[in-house]
Order: C-alpha cells, then structure tokens, then sequence
C-alpha cells in the first residue's frame, strides 16, 4: 500500500490490474465493509457491461493503491468469495439513537494498509440547526450499520466536526476576503477600460480600412476588365464583314452517255 488514508469515493471507478499478467480486471464498484468492526474487508470490480457477475477480490489480495489504478497480487482464478454481513455505503440514513434522523451518510475515510474506517462522513438535512456541509462522526460512535439506516450517539450528532463547508459559508468566506483594502480603484479599472476599449476601436477601425481597399481594388480591376471586353465588342461591330474572294467559273462537261 502507498498510500496512508483514502477515501472511499476516490476509489471507486478505478482501474484494478493483475499482477501477475498486467490485465485490468476492471473498476472499482463497490467497497464491502465488516459493520462490526467497522473494517473494510474487499471489493467487488466489473470489466465493461458485458461482464454480469461483478469480481470480488478481498483486501488481503491487494498489493498496493497508487493514484491511477488499484494493483492485485492474486490471480481472477483465486478470488476469494464475498463473505455474508457485509454492507456497502451506499447513502444510508443517519439516525440518533433517540430515534431522529439527522442526514445521509456519504463517504468515509478510510487506512489502505489495513483497510480500517478512521471517520465516516454525512450531509445533514437540517436536524438541530445544522447547516450545509460534510461532517464526521467516529467509528467508535457508531451503534449499529445496516444496509438502509445507521444508528449513531446522539451526544455526536449534535456538534460533529465538519470536514468541508457548505456552500452558504463559502460565499461568507469569499465576502470576507473581498475587503475593500484589497479592491482596486475604481478610477483605475475605469481607465483600464478605456484605454482597452479605444485600443479595441483603433484595431476595428483598421481592419475596417483595409477591407474597404481590397474591395475597392477588387472592383477596379474587374472594371477594367469589362471596359476592355465592351471595346473588343464595339470593334467586332463596327468593322464592315469580309467578303469571300471570287471563285473560278467551271467548265461543264458533256456526258458521252447523256443522250
């Protein structure tokens, strides 16, 4: 394993090769979790759409995970077959142990070497005032996970640290920066695009010119063209038509046999 901590989205879709024989055995689809021990225990792979039955390799068989493809050590022929109980995350609910629901589950990070969840992530619908955005919970608060729902502490849930922020406090964020030490001067910018947009007409302007010469000498020439052809006309016209010169007379012959 190269890697200390991934997450689980990053490593769907990714490429899986052999080896032993550099064949790709196809992308990640899914990961397989041990929900008791909160371990991930293999995954299952599908090259292409005409493969129907998904690969599951166990996580023992993988050798190493790089950022471009997950590299296996056993061979197609050797894979191992899924173990019962397991679950994928698949966006299950989130619910307190008091019976509340407070969001959807969406990822976990997670050790590749071992395979261990170190934190799970989730969306919150708005339970308890909290805003837009992931937030972790531990594994070890964790109650019970099922293939639909998951069970947490309610103590947890209701300050969990958050991992990435949501869209409204990322505007706050930018608002913030934007200070009005750190924006230009309006006279500046004004300017700026004065002198942009007179430096915009001066190029039109030009290209206008020299488009406006080359149709004029373009219209020249072809009248200079017709004039000369008009004239050959006129000439043909005005020349009187040459008379075919004289021919001999000739001399009948009597036919001996005309009678």
């Amino acid at each position: 394993m190269t890697l200390q901590t991934i997450q689980q989205s990053d490593l769907l879709g990714r490429l899986v090769l052999d080896r032993n024989t550099t064949e790709a055995l196809g992308r990640v689809e899914q990961l397989w979790l041990d929900p008791m021990n909160h371990q991930v225990v293999g995954m299952t792979c599908k090259l292409g759409m005409l493969q129907r039955q998904p690969l599951y390799i166990a996580w023992a068989q993988i050798h190493s995970i790089g950022a471009d493809s997950v590299v296996v050590e056993v061979p197609v022929a050797d894979s191992r077959m899924m173990p019962d109980e397991v679950v994928a995350i698949a966006h299950q609910e989130v619910w307190t142990d008091k019976g509340d629901r407070a969001g959807n589950l969406r990822d976990y990070r997670l050790h590749p070497p071992t395979g261990n969840v170190l934190e799970y992530w989730f969306t919150s619908n708005g339970w308890r005032g909290i805003t837009d955005g992931l937030y972790s919970f531990l594994p070890s608060t964790v109650l019970r996970i099922g293939r639909k729902r998951l069970i947490v502490e309610e103590a947890v849930l209701q300050a969990p640290h958050q991992v990435v922020p949501g869209l409204s406090q990322r505007v706050t964020q930018i608002k913030e920066t934007l200070s009005t030490d750190t924006l230009p001067d309006p006279q500046a910018i004004a300017q700026t695009v004065k002198k942009t947009s007179q430096q915009v007409a001066e190029q039109a302007k030009e290209k206008w010119a020299i488009a406006a010469e080359h149709v004029q000498e373009t219209s020249q020439t072809w009248r200079t063209r017709l004039q000369s052809k008009w004239a050959q006309a006129r000439e043909k016209l005005q020349s009187p038509p040459s008379t075919p010169p004289p021919t001999e007379p000739t001399t009948e012959v009597d036919d001996p046999f005309d009678f």
